[in-house]
């Protein structure tokens, strides 16, 4: 995970061709990560600088120019690596770039348990990550197994007459360090039901293009359960613009194209499809620069978020481009014309408020982001009968957009021995925190309202504890759906049971419209989700619209536990 923070250019004579300097950090804990590699590429040419005990590091190129970060590497941590998408830091002759922090993710080890019908441990089943390197495991007596896995990454089971379970190393797996699957039977064995998909990448006059990233997932809604445990699966083209794609889903398949410079292709395909042209088109450009609100002095390392804009609410999937530049300038190529919403993200600084872009062939689009000071918020996490909670990981539950792929703002922290907390440079409005630690379950604290340069809270969070025969969950309180956006409007998706929702007859494909007389269109995707969440026992108003009829309903925010 890239972390940039504004540093300020400064004059270094010493700096000859100009140079970068920063921190390569565990995404844990913060602490320094000693010899960790970072590889940067310029014109073929690799160049790399290792980290010193503390995790610093200062790269000093041969000559000025453009240079892309790849890879960052280290002992004991997954690897960080670029896609098409690269990292670009512009070296300027005697002017050093100081405020970079790379986040690794540490190589934990999760238990994985396996079960059949009435909680039967399954013996012998095969257990891998559809993320990482780590190689797959068999589960033993207890139907568990031990595997390395990233924070997010998907993992699946498979045993013999027994359909295949998935499961997400989420919030609760992570403070837990375990991942129960229960397999339900079936008649898909191990490595059934599955398929490649091979094809070609062209250039818009039909030429093959090498080395173009192609993704490719199922085509369910965004929020739907089963994208939820859909992985998506990555590749490259070889010089002759061929691909191939293996472990896919047997579904209809989202396939995208992405090389950084035509504007990206995007197909759905149906199942058993085994063969696809992808042909990119002509690309438009943005362009522009990042600097702080206050004064509008230049920001000099951050990333870009932008997203196509398919309605007021619902967005294609997002680009993110970090940049290390003196002047805070930054470029992308290769986008889709059209309407899109752009915002910059740089570590301790609130992002960027969003602006619409039409991006045309013609000619670059320029803009000017700028990033605030932010807001904080404060408070103590206690565990519960036990006074404070030491070491507990608190985080700004918040995506950029509702996109197909949400950008996090990455924004965490832990509690000190007194079980405090703060997270600084947050973005105004209403916002959730998330709340776990190992030994109890997680929670999710909405309704926080966050101001530009003020302070929230103190607000105090009580976390109970996991019993003997209870795997962690995590609570909050809503309406119990689950949500997507969809053009103008937000659709419901899961109807949990015992919630809100359901007690007001609501049903997955119902329209939401408005939240408490506020159309969701001008609150936003975040905005109108964050309304609806509220204080438990709370009522909230939504205006409804299924098939040609609508309604307003009332529904009561309820906590609920969810798995």
């Amino acid at each position: 995970m890239l972390r940039a923070s504004p540093g300020e250019p400064r004059e270094d004579p010493s700096a000859r061709q100009g140079s970068l300097e920063g921190l390569v950090v565990s995404a844990l804990d913060g602490r320094g990560v000693p010899g960790a590699t970072l590889s940067f590429v310029q014109d073929a040419m690799a160049l790399a600088v290792t980290t010193g005990p503390d995790g610093a590091f200062v790269f000093a190129p041969g000559r000025p120019g453009a240079l892309s970060l790849a890879l960052v590497t280290a002992r004991g941590f997954h690897p960080w690596e670029a896609t098409a998408d690269t990292v670009r830091y512009q070296a300027v002759p005697g002017v050093r770039v100081g405020g970079v922090r790379i986040a690794l993710q540490p190589r934990v080890e999760y238990t994985i348990r396996v079960l059949g019908t009435g909680r039967q441990p399954l013996v012998g089943a095969r257990v891998r990550a559809l993320s990482g390197d780590a190689p797959e495991a068999l589960t033993d007596a207890r139907g568990e197994a031990s595997l390395e896995a990233p924070d997010d990454a998907l993992v699946e089971a498979l045993a013999e007459g027994y359909a295949p379970g998935r499961g997400r190393v989420d919030l609760a797996a992570q403070t837990s360090h375990l991942v129960e699957l229960r397999l339900q039977p079936g008649e898909r064995g191990p490595g059934q039901g599955l398929t490649t998909l091979s094809g070609r990448v062209e250039d818009p006059s039909g030429e093959a293009l090498d080395g173009v990233e192609v993704s490719a997932r199922c085509a369910f809604p965004p929020a739907s359960p089963e994208a939820e445990r859909s992985p998506t699966v990555r590749g490259r083209t070889t010089p002759d613009g061929r691909f191939t794609l293996e472990g896919l889903d047997r579904c209809t398949l989202r396939v995208r194209a992405s090389d950084g410079e035509h504007a990206p292709a995007e197909r759905e395909v149906a199942p058993g499809t085994s063969e696809v042209l992808l042909r990119l088109t002509a690309g438009a450009a943005l362009r522009g620069r990042v600097v702080r609100a206050s004064g509008a002095a230049p920001v000099t390392a951050f990333s870009v978020v932008l997203w196509p804009l398919r309605g007021a609410l619902e967005r294609g999937p997002s680009r993110v481009q970090g940049v290390f530049h003196p002047e805070g300038r930054f470029e992308l190529r290769g986008l889709a014309p059209g309407p899109h919403r752009v915002t910059a993200v740089a570590y301790g600084q609130a992002p960027a408020p969003e602006l619409t872009v039409t991006l045309t062939l013609e000619s670059p689009t320029d803009v000017t982001l700028q990033v605030g000071e932010g807001g904080n918020i404060t408070g103590r996490v206690l565990s519960d009968g036990r006074g404070p909670l030491e070491g507990a990981r608190v985080s700004l539950e918040s995506v950029l957009g509702g996109g197909d792929q949400p950008v996090s703002v990455g924004l965490d922290g832990r509690t000190d021995a007194r079980g405090m907390f703060t997270l600084s440079g947050l973005g105004s409005g209403l916002r959730s925190v998330l709340v776990a630690a190992e030994g109890h379950h997680a929670r999710i604290l909405s309704g926080l309202e966050v101001r530009d340069g003020a302070v929230t809270g103190p607000v105090e969070v009580t976390l109970t504890r996991v019993g003997p025969e209870e795997l962690p969950r995590l609570e909050l309180v809503g309406i119990g759906a689950v949500l997507s956006a969809r053009g103008d409007v937000l659709v419901l998706g899961q109807v949990l049971p015992g919630g809100g929702a359901e007690e007001a007859g609501l049903v997955p494909g119902d329209l939401v419209l408005t939240v408490d007389g506020a159309p969701v269109a001008g609150l936003g995707f975040e905005g109108a989700i964050q309304r609806i969440r509220g204080p438990e026992g709370s009522v909230v108003r939504l205006g409804l619209r299924r098939g040609d009829a609508g309604a307003t309903v009332r529904e009561v925010r309820r906590r609920r536990v969810l798995r």
